[in-house]
């Protein structure tokens, strides 16, 4: 697998461009729940539990999760920023009230496992013409909306998965 350079573009070095990747990633975040939520899942231990920051949306479904993480290595650029979604099998936005990420977790509990995972920068010539280029090569830019639905399909695959394929309502 060849891994794609990032091109830069010079709206992406701007301070409006971080303001639009916040908004974006916050975007990128709805849409991804709205569409687990679009699933209609039956089994009650399917619930949707979220988990939000700034920059990182956590959402535990059943026994699998998605996380979506935007990381930038500068605060006043989003050029060299780094969109990171995966699915893990396992739990990690777990049950009852919130806990700090850094917190002891009980030795019995086992340990969540990435099942899929990809890498996005943005592409973006304007706020309105925001694109999230794949990090492999020859693999084309796309919006939020198809991030979302391919971290949405990813989701179902894994419930299959984990054995829950009747938690889907058909």
């Amino acid at each position: 697998m060849q891994v794609l350079e990032a091109k830069v573009r010079p709206y992406l070095t701007t301070h409006s461009a971080v303001a639009a990747s916040a908004r974006e990633f916050t975007r990128l975040a709805e849409f991804v729940a709205d569409g687990i939520v679009a699933l209609h899942l039956e089994d009650p231990a399917c619930a949707v539990k979220v988990r939000r920051s700034p920059y990182r949306s956590i959402l535990q479904v059943g026994p699998v999760a998605i996380t979506l993480t935007w990381l930038r290595h500068r605060a006043d650029s989003a050029a060299d920023g780094e969109l990171l979604v995966a699915v893990w099998r396992g739990a990690i936005a777990g049950p009852g009230a919130h806990q700090f990420e850094r917190a002891a977790t009980p030795a019995a509990a086992p340990s969540a496992e990435v099942i899929w995972e990809s890498e996005y920068r943005p592409d973006a010539a304007n706020e309105t013409s925001w694109l999230w280029q794949s990090c492999v090569a020859d693999a084309p830019a796309v919006s939020s909306s198809e991030v979302a639905q391919r971290c949405v399909a990813e989701l179902v695959h894994a419930l299959a998965e984990a054995g829950q394929p009747n938690s889907l309502v058909s």
